[in-house]
């Protein structure tokens, strides 16, 4: 197995891990289904001890970044804490995208949901 997870660095097995949660499908709404993304940076260079410049790139994905999947990210970090993770922030979340829509400030939510005042109030 050659795979390593990419936040443990240990030897596993990779997850389909979507880079935005599955949930936020309902709560954020569609998004456009072609989106362009542009990446830059350094790459090893033939001898595999170097590091070389690499120029800047650019990819059309077919795909809105809600479905986006990544490879990188092992089953046991996964299934573990990034799920309890994403768990423990959810709520949170989910109010932000709610008050955006209703044109909030994210202290006004943030103090709502921690019973709280807004500073200044």
């Amino acid at each position: 197995m050659g795979f390593r997870g990419a936040f443990c660095g240990e030897p596993g097995w990779a997850s389909r891990e979507h880079v935005l949660a599955q949930w936020m499908r309902d709560v954020v709404g569609p998004l456009p289904m072609e989106r362009t993304t542009y990446g830059s940076g350094f790459d090893t260079m033939d001898d595999g001890r170097a590091y070389a410049s690499v120029g800047q790139t650019m990819k059309v994905s077919r795909n809105s970044l809600l479905h986006q999947v990544t490879r990188t990210v092992c089953t046991a970090c996964n299934n573990g804490w990034m799920s309890r993770l994403e768990t423990s922030a959810k709520p949170f979340l989910k109010d932000l995208f709610a008050a955006r829509r209703r044109n909030e400030t994210r202290d006004s939510v943030g103090c709502r949901r921690l019973r709280c005042s807004p500073v200044g109030r």
